[in-house]
């Protein structure tokens, strides 16, 4: 078999104008079919190009597929030859997040939760505050919730406090890892200490309103004219759904936290409430709702969170 020629300096020069066309027709594409038949012209001049193997990554059906060619773009860092100048650290960021998103998907957790773990680390070395409006800070905000996902599947409650105390971003994998891990902390008494717990409950209410009654599925996915963080609060609801099934205790109260904050806030039509209030009186929490009709006079939603935390609704 004879050997492959050596490329020219002119051929080499002509290959890299190429593929820099490509990558721009491959970022402006709005068609996975042609995003992939671009990254297929890519990767068939150059084989380890990172931008030609992440559009492949990213509009394949193939979820195997998906996972080697973000690999194989992750070793082909190594090679600056193999991306566009200065892009490294963006690339590394992205690359170790998709891994970990692809394998929280496929239920591969352990997988998950290192390069979960990497891209968080990495974060923090090499990007500041003046991300904190880019992509990379958004990303990264999702590794988190990603990260107390993977807590909350090993029921690390210790690790959980641990780490969320020296957390200084106020995410909602955050506040819902805390507050089970306040609940199941003690195995012996799971929610014995019902006040900090509904402390927990309330401070993570109050991040994202609605949350979880996209967890428990009471609100359906938000339509396409929502505003983008409510499409951000569903995926997020998406990946934590299984916390209210954790325990049938659990579930109970955080249901019966859901249904008292629901009815005061206005979430539920009018020819819902009877419905709604049997339902908060089977979970426990009519005497709350009776108390709270004397109290709470303004629907907002940050004023109904304060008065029921304030007169210590869920805590006993």
């Amino acid at each position: 078999m004879p050997r492959k020629k050596n490329k020219t300096a002119d051929e080499i020069k002509a290959d890299e104008k190429r593929i820099f066309q490509l990558i721009d027709l491959g970022w402006e594409s709005s068609s996975p079919e042609r995003t992939l038949a671009i990254a297929d012209q890519i990767l068939e001049i150059n084989p380890n190009r990172v931008e030609g193997l992440l559009f492949k990554a990213d509009h394949t059906d193939d979820t195997q597929v998906s996972v080697n060619c973000l690999k194989k773009a992750l070793s082909a860092l190594k090679n600056p030859d193999n991306y566009l100048e200065g892009d490294k650290n963006v690339f590394f960021l992205t690359i170790n997040q998709r891994l970990a998103l692809t394998y929280l998907k496929l239920e591969i957790f352990d997988e998950a939760f290192e390069y979960c773990k990497t891209a968080i680390k990495f974060y923090e070395k090499y990007f500041d505050a003046e991300d904190a409006d880019t992509d990379a800070f958004n990303s990264n905000i999702l590794m988190k919730n990603v990260y107390y996902k993977m807590l909350i599947e090993r029921k690390a409650w210790q690790q959980i406090l641990q780490d969320s105390m020296r957390d200084p971003d106020i995410t909602l994998g955050r506040a819902y890892a805390r507050l089970l891990a306040a609940w199941f902390i003690t195995p012996e008494n799971p929610g014995g200490n019902r006040s900090v717990c509904a402390n927990l409950f309330w401070d993570a209410l109050a991040i994202a309103p609605n949350v979880p009654f996209y967890i428990t599925n009471y609100f359906e996915e938000p339509d396409d004219n929502a505003p983008p963080e409510a499409m951000d609060e569903y995926r997020f609801a998406l990946m934590y759904y299984d916390i209210v099934s954790i325990a049938d205790d659990f579930s109970e109260w955080f249901v019966r936290g859901i249904l008292l904050f629901g009815l005061f806030s206005g979430r539920f039509e009018e020819r819902e409430r009877d419905y709604v209030i049997d339902a908060l009186d089977d979970f426990g929490g009519y005497g709350d709702y009776e108390k709270m009709k004397k109290i709470i006079v303004g629907t907002e939603d940050s004023e109904v969170i304060e008065a029921l935390a304030a007169n210590k609704c869920l805590a006993d």
